[in-house]
């Protein structure tokens, strides 16, 4: 079996058949600790596997695969992705969005809480990528009328994640499903506008 941390291969200790996916990540991040770089995906014989998941990874031995990727990368690095994927996250989220506030007019409540819960890491995410976007961007960044962008941007995005935080607290689903409808399209549309442009740049 072996094993590969961005493409190099990988020598771990101590290993047996009964040695988890979890026991394996927890050993690369710590040897990642002083670096700075985050683990984003492991891959064992093409299967994905998210190192946000631990449950999954805690019952996940190594017994089964011939192969372990595992993918880190710097903050920099990680905004750089993030712009470049940027049409099939903002597809997401979008379609997310969307569905969600059509099943909260039509009462189906309980198919869009669930589905709350990840609208609600998206738009933790982008929050976050809006906040390190000078990481991988910073010459552009550098140019006042793009820096007013994203801060305004990122400003809006924090006003309309706090008021969904709300709706959902007093169970507002009409409100909800009008802040996902009506305000966020056009933050959306804004941020990646913002995005294309800083890539085209770069």
């Amino acid at each position: 079996m072996e094993i590969f941390l961005n493409g190099d291969s990988l020598e771990i200790d101590g290993m047996s058949p009964a040695t988890t996916l979890s026991e394996i990540i927890e050993v690369v991040q710590e040897s990642l600790k002083e670096t700075g770089v985050s683990i984003m995906e492991i891959v064992a014989d093409g299967k994905s596997f998210s190192p946000d998941d631990p449950e999954q990874l805690s019952r996940t031995t190594i017994q089964d695969f011939q192969k372990i990727e595992i993918t880190a990368l710097t903050p920099a690095e990680i905004v750089i992705q993030a712009v470049s994927d940027r049409e099939a996250n903002f597809g997401h989220i979008e379609g997310l969005a969307s569905s969600i506030a059509e099943n909260l007019r039509i009462g189906k409540t309980r198919e869009a809480m669930e589905s709350l819960v990840e609208i609600m890491d998206c738009l933790d995410w982008l929050t976050t990528m809006l906040g390190n976007l000078e990481k991988g961007f910073i010459k552009n960044l550098q140019e006042n009328e793009l820096e007013l962008r994203r801060s305004d941007i990122s400003r809006r995005l924090l006003d309309q994640i706090k008021n969904l935080r709300e709706t959902q607290e007093n169970r507002d689903w009409v409100g909800a499903a009008d802040i996902l409808e009506y305000e966020f399209p056009e933050i959306f549309s804004d941020c990646r506008k913002l995005f294309d442009e800083v890539a085209q740049r770069r």
